[in-house]
């Protein structure tokens, strides 16, 4: 087995991990209580609602920082927005949970643009955080997919700190 070969199966196997463990938590969410609760309704309520997000993104040196609205939605569905001022906005879709003792997970995918603006791939992310009274904060492991079916890019650290936006 050459050099090369042996590098590029790290991606892959790293990228199979991801996927793997995208689909458990994906399975989780999925698979979680049937029917909403009252104790269920009240962990959720902690985190529906708009939130201005803090991105920071551990690919360069200094890291790259941004600003996003995540709206968390009763149906465990999240949308955001990053950089919602700039020229490019960019839009992403996900899913969340809570599990009741302050702790929560989401998972997130929006387009990644090039340095003209040019969608070339997405980005897909699991965070897992904490949430408490109109605040949250995380920690995720973000993979980039190319839309040329090139080996994926990542593992990235990304870091959140949310505050709920009134209204």
């Amino acid at each position: 087995m050459n050099g090369s070969t042996a590098t590029r199966a790290v991606p892959h196997r790293a990228a199979l991990r991801f996927l793997g463990l995208l689909t458990a938590f994906l399975l989780l969410v999925i698979s979680g209580p049937g029917a909403a609760t009252a104790s269920g309704a009240a962990k959720d309520a902690a985190l529906v609602g708009q939130w201005s997000v803090r991105v920071t993104v551990y690919v360069q040196d200094p890291p790259l920082r941004e600003n996003a609205v995540f709206t968390f939605l009763a149906d465990n569905k999240l949308d955001t927005v990053t950089n919602p001022a700039g020229p490019d906005p960019i839009p992403g879709e996900g899913i969340w949970r809570v599990d009741g003792r302050g702790t929560f997970t989401f998972w997130i995918t929006h387009p990644h643009p090039d340095e003209n603006g040019n969608t070339i791939g997405t980005t897909n992310a699991v965070h897992l955080g904490k949430v408490g009274p109109g605040w949250f904060s995380t920690t995720a492991t973000a993979y980039i997919a190319p839309l040329d079916g090139s080996a994926w890019f990542g593992p990235v650290l990304v870091t959140t700190e949310g505050v709920r936006l009134k209204g």
